[in-house]
């Protein structure tokens, strides 16, 4: 009765334990897949990696960026460094691009694109993305427009908007 006691407790305990083992793994693997794309994407050189890195852990580790994990948070970084912002810039604009992702219910990567369109055409830099997500999810809640419609809108006239020399709240206040 101990030997089948043992083999029990051994599949009841092991399995368990090799599967969780097998999915970190995984995650890990993800993640480190995800900070090679940001490095091929943006040209970020070792030492820059190394705080894309500590900055994609951290923001994973935040409570107050709720289901967030640092694959996450290097998958908004990718998307930002596609729409040609720079690695500070990226790095600056991560924690409100994953805010947005949250406020606005939008996977990483449309929020990172969002984020980045509205910096981009108002001219701004990274560490004003927070601004952008306050700006959006207020006027989402104030309004029957969601944070999409609100995208939508920005990116039909915000070229426009800037040009004319509006700011990015008059513009949103316009929509």
């Amino acid at each position: 009765s101990v030997t089948a006691f043992g083999k029990k407790a051994t599949v009841g305990m092991t399995l368990p334990l090799v599967a969780a083992g097998a999915a970190v793994t995984k995650l890990y693997g993800d993640f480190e897949q995800g900070l090679n794309v940001f490095q091929a994407t943006a040209g970020a050189t070792g030492a820059e990696m190394k705080k894309v890195s500590d900055l994609a852990i951290a923001l994973g580790n935040d409570v107050k960026l709720p289901a967030t994990s640092a694959k996450d948070a290097a998958e908004a970084m990718i998307e930002l460094s596609k729409a040609g912002l720079s690695v500070n810039d990226t790095m600056a604009a991560a924690k409100g691009v994953l805010q947005l992702s949250a406020a606005g219910q939008l996977s990483n990567a449309r929020a990172a694109e969002i984020a980045a369109n509205a910096m981009n055409a108002f001219g701004l830099k990274g560490d004003q993305a927070n601004r952008i997500a306050d700006l959006l999810a207020a006027a989402a809640n104030a309004s029957s427009v969601g944070v999409e419609d609100l995208a939508q809108s920005f990116g039909q006239g915000s070229a426009v908007a800037a040009q004319f020399g509006l700011s990015i709240e008059d513009m949103t206040a316009a929509i």
